[in-house]
């Protein structure tokens, strides 16, 4: 399967908001289709090196209207979010988000695993030291397999 990536974001690393208004958004996801995505993963909140975090409220502003007409518009591909927030989360699984994709693991939000609890969704999960405004500073392992094991254990 393939997996378009749409930054809704004024600051992204890989597209600098190309895509952060909706018309924008709408006729790229259109692109990425007619390429032949299967997937289409939305984020709202930049995750490059030494990116800040925003509140979860700006970052659902600026996906909510792509992702509540995404499944109206587009019932046969999947919808990934990309998000380390419950808000983004709860809301996207309203409207029939079918992947949650969080680059914290699950572990920023302390109520990311109330909201995809016993949810028949899939889940993404990724391993970063400290967080994308931090990560890249001095960035040290003692023994990276068994590091990145023990992150994904607790």
């Amino acid at each position: 399967m393939l997996m378009g990536v749409l930054n809704m974001t004024p600051d992204s690393f890989s597209d600098g908001g190309k895509f952060n208004d909706n018309k924008k958004a709408l006729n790229q996801i259109i692109k990425m289709i007619d390429s032949g995505a299967d997937i289409i993963d939305i984020g709202g909140e930049s995750s490059r090196p030494g990116s800040k975090t925003i509140f979860p409220k700006i970052e659902w502003q600026r996906v909510s209207y792509v992702i509540s007409q995404f499944k109206k518009k587009f019932p046969k591909i999947l919808l990934s979010i990309d998000t380390r927030k419950s808000l983004v989360i709860k809301n996207a699984i309203k409207n029939k988000a079918d992947i949650i994709n969080d680059i914290s693991c699950f572990k920023f939000d302390k109520k990311n695993y109330e909201e995809i609890k016993n949810k028949n969704i899939w889940k993404v999960i990724h391993h970063m030291q400290a967080t994308p405004q931090t990560m890249q500073i001095n960035p040290k392992y003692n023994n990276v397999l068994l590091d990145i094991y023990d992150f994904f254990l607790y």
